[in-house]
């Protein structure tokens, strides 16, 4: 199952809401094979950066090492905590993290203060060392380098976070190569081959 955060100190102010001064845009951030950013969601108006408004909602999809199927059931739920409170102490906002032996999925709400390469890289590092240390696996755990972050219309936002939660009855049907195959391609997004045959 999918866990949502809904405490936290902003002021928001609900999609459609007319705020003074209020400009964003569309950016793109790389980070190893695909990682993109775009600003959606909610408006929100940072406690810790006065009169600084945004809406920045990203979708992270990335995997353990060479895709092998480790996030096994004994301790899926406790990673998927684990990996909320690395988001929280972040100061940030997680709001759907669910998936498959084989990938994760997040939906975090960030504030300008983080890129979102340095979230997912203390993400990856904290919850790895988590792993090793708890010693739930015969071998060491470590994450796949790359992957991706997907934009997506706050309209839209309930639909991803359904999507989200429903990922065992979508990989029913789907494995997790055609899944991101089909990301890249819905949204547009160039890729080149050599690259996306290190991630697969």
């Amino acid at each position: 199952m999918g866990f949502r955060i809904l405490s936290h100190r902003d002021k928001i102010f609900q999609p459609g809401t007319q705020v003074p001064g209020l400009k964003y845009k569309r950016i793109g951030v790389p980070l190893g094979t695909a990682y993109f950013c775009i600003f959606i969601g909610q408006f929100i108006k940072s406690s810790q950066m006065p009169n600084t408004y945004s809406q920045i909602y990203s979708h992270f999809v990335f995997s353990p090492k060479y895709r092998d199927a480790l996030i096994i059931p004994e301790f899926e739920e406790e990673l998927y905590k684990y990996i909320t409170g690395v988001v929280k102490n972040l100061d940030q906002h997680l709001i759907r993290i669910n998936g498959m032996p084989d990938h994760c999925h997040l939906l975090v709400r960030l504030r300008p203060s983080i890129a979102p390469s340095k979230l997912i890289q203390a993400v990856k590092t904290n919850s790895s060392r988590w792993v090793n240390e708890r010693k739930f696996l015969n071998h060491r755990f470590n994450w796949q380098t790359g992957g991706g972050i997907f934009s997506v219309s706050y309209r839209n936002v309930p639909e991803l976070i359904n999507y989200i939660e429903n990922q065992k009855q979508h990989h029913e049907k789907s494995n997790f190569k055609i899944e991101y195959l089909e990301l890249l391609n819905h949204y547009g997004i160039d890729f080149e081959e050599e690259y996306l045959l290190e991630f697969f």
